[in-house]
């Protein structure tokens, strides 16, 4: 604090009197010279002195020896670039102050993520761009770990410092192999493009941020400008865009600072069924056809396949340009061309969208065009006729079985013996077979399969004559036969059902009459008592004289106590058991009023041999 500092020059190699030169820079601690007030070139000795106050000793520094134009100290590098490539590492940075001819002094130092330790690496400098102002040093590496690196510098000689070490930069592992490359496609829309998916393997976390360029090279139109495109992609696996029905040449390359992967390819085939645009017109005449199509695109695309370059002689444009509505402009395309013979021809035409900066189809067809029919023919058979049906098969053609769009479905025609066309039949392509009904016994018919093509005029001209069977007279007989045995069998089942069910509702709707002699009603009178059956008499009403064949009763009285008659019942013709009357109580007895025991009750009617043994018991007793 308060201290006044003075800056001493010395120049040893200067005359006496002119080596010694001074500045007082006050209370500062730094001093900005001008060039034409000290010697660049030559050696100094420069120290300091610092004043605190009157009658104090100076303070003196350290003395330093240099030449003030060597004596830089540049400082650290904030740029860098790395590459590897074959176990070296490649750095390059940009120099800041370009104050010195002189040559640079690079270190490098660098670890990896196992090792915490700095290791300063045997790097040499590659090439110093002067005009460029930019250094770069090659490194050898061992094997593909990633490196954590950081770069000083310094003018060449003894007088110059280093400057400080660089902020660290990560440099990855290298990219040894491509990613494996995968493309799918969904069908073609009605605006002419379809979505495409394309991915690929995720990177290692040792390959750092990995950037993936994708080009799409539209094949049949290479020597258009714009049919290459080229999309980027950071640190993701997957991707998707909007592509015409054309085919495509896809390719993916990775690259991550440190090294470019070698590139992977995907094919991506044209759009094979003939779907989505449509031309305004087709017309084929043989060989010749035409296509025509409304466009507004400036930049147009013909793809006629197989066989087609960016300058086909064969290829005719006609551009026309029609007014419609007010101010609105309509461009028509034609083209004009010549087809190959037995060959399946696509002709499509896609237009660029500078705004979309894609491609869309605009139309899109499949010709083809038969040499001679009888070089390909259907082969065609009639399988086991009847004499009113036949039924007819055919292989599809080879040629135009690979070509779906030009295959659009087949005539079926026969003829009768005279030649003369009886139908004619439309039949998809999907379908080998036919059955041909209503057809005459014993009669020479001739069949016929033609394919429809854009070309074609469907007329059968290929036809095969069979013969239907004749009618089998035994055969109907015997038809005949089993349809009356039938018919008669039907009938008599009709009626057994018939008096089935008219049994069934007469015994529902009239039952039968009981049979009085096996009712439960004869029972219980048969086993009821005198007085159940009758009604009780007074006592003065007389009874009813028995019948002269009656047997008769006895029965035991007490001659001090007489009871009262009792009538017997006109039902029951048979005796009592003596016996078993003595053993009842009087109050038990008939004619007591009471009703008779359970076991009386339940006796029925006796038989005629019972009946018959009780009548000679009874004469015996008499």
């Amino acid at each position: 604090m308060g201290a006044s500092h003075t800056l001493h020059l010395w120049y040893p190699d200067h005359p006496p009197g002119k080596r010694h030169d001074a500045f007082d820079t006050g209370n500062a601690t730094s001093l900005f010279l001008e060039r034409d007030r000290v010697y660049m070139e030559v050696k100094v000795t420069v120290w300091v002195e610092s004043r605190v106050g009157e009658g104090v000793p100076p303070l003196r520094s350290n003395n330093l020896t240099l030449v003030i134009n060597q004596a830089v100290r540049l400082e650290a590098p904030t740029e860098i670039h790395f590459s590897r490539s074959r176990g070296h590492m490649t750095l390059t940075w940009s120099e800041v102050d370009n104050c010195c001819a002189s040559s640079r002094e690079n270190q490098v130092r660098m670890r990896t993520a196992a090792h915490a330790n700095w290791t300063v690496g045997n790097c040499k400098t590659q090439e110093r761009h002067k005009a460029k102002e930019t250094i770069a040093v090659r490194c050898p590496v061992e094997g593909n770990a990633p490196y954590e690196v950081q770069v000083r510098y310094r003018i060449s000689g003894p007088y110059s410092d280093w400057s400080d070490w660089s902020r660290s930069v990560f440099v990855p592992s290298e990219l040894l192999k491509s990613p494996e490359l995968s493309c799918s496609t969904e069908p073609l829309g009605e605006n002419g493009r379809r979505k495409v998916t394309l991915k690929w393997e995720k990177p290692s976390r040792e390959q750092g941020e990995v950037k993936y360029n994708l080009t799409f090279a539209l094949l049949p139109c290479l020597c258009l400008y714009e049919s290459v495109n080229i999309s980027e992609a950071i640190n993701v696996t997957s991707f998707q865009t909007f592509l015409s029905g054309a085919e495509y040449n896809i390719s993916l390359q990775a690259n991550n600072g440190a090294s470019q992967s070698p590139a992977s390819f995907c094919r991506l085939p044209a759009e094979q069924d003939a779907v989505g645009p449509t031309f305004q017109e087709v017309i084929q005449s043989g060989k010749n056809f035409s296509v025509t199509w409304g466009s507004k695109h400036e930049v147009i695309c013909f793809e006629k396949d197989p066989g087609r370059s960016c300058e086909d002689d064969d290829i005719q444009e006609v551009n026309e340009i029609s007014w419609g509505s007010w101010m609105d402009e309509q461009r028509r395309g034609e083209r004009l061309g010549v087809l190959e013979s037995d060959v399946c021809t696509r002709l499509a035409v896609h237009g660029w969208d500078p705004d979309k900066d894609a491609w869309s189809t605009l139309g899109l067809v499949r010709l083809f065009h038969r040499s001679e029919p009888s070089e390909d023919p259907l082969r065609l058979d009639v399988a086991m006729p009847t004499p009113t049906s036949a039924d007819i098969r055919w292989h599809p053609p080879a040629l135009l079985a690979s070509c779906p769009g030009a295959f659009q479905k087949y005539i079926l025609c026969w003829h009768d013996e005279r030649g003369e066309e009886i139908a004619t039949y439309e039949v998809s392509t999907s379908e080998t077979r036919f059955t041909i009904s209503d057809l005459q016994p014993n009669t020479t018919y001739r069949v016929g399969v033609e394919v429809l093509t854009a070309g074609s005029d469907g007329r059968c001209q290929n036809l095969v004559a069979f013969r239907t069977r004749p009618a089998d007279s035994k055969k109907t007989t015997l038809t005949l036969s089993l349809l009356l045995l039938g018919l008669v069998g039907g009938v008599l089942v009709a009626a057994s059902a018939v008096h089935i069910c008219k049994k069934r509702v007469k015994e529902v709707l009239c039952p039968p009459l009981p049979d009085p002699a096996d009712t439960e009603a004869v029972k219980i009178l048969a086993g009821s008592s005198p007085g159940q059956l009758h009604p009780r008499r007074s006592f003065v009403q007389p009874l009813e004289s028995s019948s002269p064949t009656e047997p008769l009763i006895l029965e035991r009285r007490s001659p001090s106590k007489e009871d009262p008659a009792v009538g017997t019942a006109a039902d029951f013709p048979a005796l009592a058991n003596p016996a078993e009357e003595t053993l009842l109580p009087k109050e038990d007895q008939p004619g007591s009023g009471d009703l008779l025991p359970s076991e009386y009750k339940s006796q029925g009617f006796l038989s005629p041999m019972e009946d018959e043994r009780q009548g000679r018991g009874a004469g015996r007793l008499q």
